[in-house]
């Protein structure tokens, strides 16, 4: 990803954050077992929000539909 510039490409880091807002909240943060399709998709979440994290945090700001959950549990 550095080698093609993506950690400094603002477009990325807008369509990454964009992308874990739409996405299903995966098991890992809600507790709620997912099935079929959505499993997939919380698992991508799940991916791309551990990457957000550890290579992006000072780009891409926490997402606000886990501070719904972390409100909610």
């Amino acid at each position: 990803m550095a080698q093609v510039k993506l950690d400094e490409d603002q477009c990325f880091f807008a369509a990454l954050e964009a992308v874990l807002e739409v996405l299903p909240v995966s098991k890992a943060f809600t507790g709620i077992e997912l099935d079929g399709d959505v499993a997939a998709a919380g698992s991508d979440f799940e991916v791309l929000e551990n990457l957000r994290k550890l290579a992006y945090t000072g780009q891409v700001d926490e997402l606000q539909q886990l501070e719904l959950w972390r409100n909610e549990l």
